[in-house]
């Protein structure tokens, strides 16, 4: 929240704030940044007189309709055979990035080009999406790593 103040009829006033940052000034016109909630005193003194006022701080509609993000993340399979790949993808709510952990890494809010990913062993993803209302609570798909199959039996010898 914003607040001026002017200090008409005191002349070359000396200005303390309590309750906010701590300022000490001879300004005509002072601007207060504070976070919501916040009980300010405002005192000022000079050769004209004293004054005195005080205000709470409000917080900012912003600050009220804020939500947390959410994320939903999916596996094309959730079990693939070593060597072959399967894609990630993943949708959010009022989030401005996702962070996808292990390799994938910061991606936009929401999978416009799906994430290919070839894990040697088994492997769990974890999202995480981040916006104006704070941070989701993560989620996670596990992609189980399979051996390939044995190579079939060579043929038996031929008979003489």
């Amino acid at each position: 929240m914003e607040l001026n103040g002017r200090w008409a009829g005191i002349a070359s006033p000396i200005l303390t704030l309590r309750g906010g940052p701590m300022v000490r000034q001879k300004p005509s016109m002072l601007l207060v940044t504070a976070v919501a909630g916040v009980v300010l005193f405002f005192s000022a003194c000079g050769k004209g007189g004293s004054s005195s006022s005080s205000t709470t701080t409000t917080p900012t509609p912003e600050t009220l309709t804020s939500p947390v993000p959410t994320v939903t993340l999916t596996a094309s399979s959730q079990s693939i055979v070593a060597g072959q790949s399967a894609t990630l993808t993943w949708t959010s709510t009022d989030a401005t990035s996702v962070t996808i952990e292990p390799t994938v890494g910061p991606q936009g809010p929401n999978s416009t080009q799906p994430f290919s990913v070839s894990p040697t062993a088994n492997t769990t993803y974890t999202a995480t999406a981040t916006g104006s209302g704070g941070t989701s609570t993560s989620v996670s798909v596990t992609l189980t790593v399979t051996a390939p199959p044995p190579p079939p039996p060579p043929p038996p010898p031929p008979e003489s």
